[in-house]
């Protein structure tokens, strides 16, 4: 029983009062027990706040770099079709906001149009919280798109996440390319890429890659758009989102997909189908 009282103490940040628990008192009680302690948010600190991300140094000063450089990034309402209806064009000074636009959508594993309150937004919380693997799936102009880039900021206003977002047709264009061979057609190349387009010279390779493969720091989440805009290249990266899984399974994922395109990635590799009400 020492070696438990020891750990309570780590895991729950509290002095020796924690010894006043007698030996023969039950281990279910020591939540009860500690809640009686004061004050109650200093010693519970742990059970109140997430616990502070476990990084090198060089892992968190990419992803501070990171969140900095990327804080612009789909930024704004998307309404370049729109070109022909506003006065000089899409500009900035025309465009919104997309936290002020954004209207969440409704999402559940079924799909049925008479049932109008079905279905509830996606959790970024639950994204953090475990392992997840969704594919959300709706036609054409659902808002599929608009849904995941949200995401993304959300995301990256939490530091317990590490959100990175990849357009898959651009991902099946450069490994469609003859010039593309190698490590260059990996999804890890991929991923590398963008964020190196993203930081330039802010990149640091040890930073990434401690980012990436930290269990304990903030959870790489993977947002990819657009799995059926992947053509030729869908099984490709069917079998390398699989291998990259295998080799890095604290990353969570969500993919966007259109109905059809959705069903074979489901039901092979384990992703949780999200249907758009």
């Amino acid at each position: 029983r020492e070696e438990e009282l020891v750990a309570v103490r780590q895991q729950h940040q509290v002095d020796d009062r924690i010894s006043v628990l007698s030996y023969g008192d039950s281990y279910s009680d020591l939540p009860n027990f500690l809640s009686s302690l004061a004050p109650q948010e200093d010693l519970l600190q742990s059970e109140i706040l997430p616990a502070s991300p476990k990084l090198s140094e060089c892992g968190r000063t990419f992803l501070e770099e990171y969140r900095k450089r990327v804080a612009g990034k789909y930024q704004y309402w998307d309404i370049h079709y729109l070109d022909g209806f506003l006065p000089g064009g899409h500009t900035t000074s025309n465009a919104a906001h997309l936290s002020e636009m954004y209207v969440p959508l409704r999402l559940h594993s079924d799909y049925d149009l008479s049932l109008l309150d079905q279905g509830t937004p996606l959790d970024t919380r639950e994204l953090i919280a475990r392992t997840c693997r969704f594919a959300i799936r709706g036609s054409g102009g659902s808002g599929k798109t608009t849904c995941l880039r949200h995401t993304f900021h959300e995301l990256l206003d939490d530091v317990s996440a590490f959100p990175i977002f990849l357009e898959l047709r651009e991902v099946a264009r450069f490994w469609s390319s003859q010039e593309t061979k190698g490590a260059q057609k990996s999804l890890d190349s991929a991923i590398r890429h963008s964020l190196e387009e993203q930081l330039g010279t802010g990149f640091s390779e040890n930073g990434y890659k401690n980012a990436i493969a930290n269990t304990e720091g903030p959870r790489p989440i993977l947002l990819l758009d657009g799995w059926d805009e992947t053509g030729e290249q869908t099984e490709n990266l069917r079998s390398k989102l699989v291998g990259l899984l295998n080799a890095y399974p604290h990353i969570s994922v969500v993919v966007t997909s259109r109905h059809s395109a959705a069903d074979g990635l489901s039901l092979s590799d384990t992703f949780e189908v999200k249907n758009i009400q």
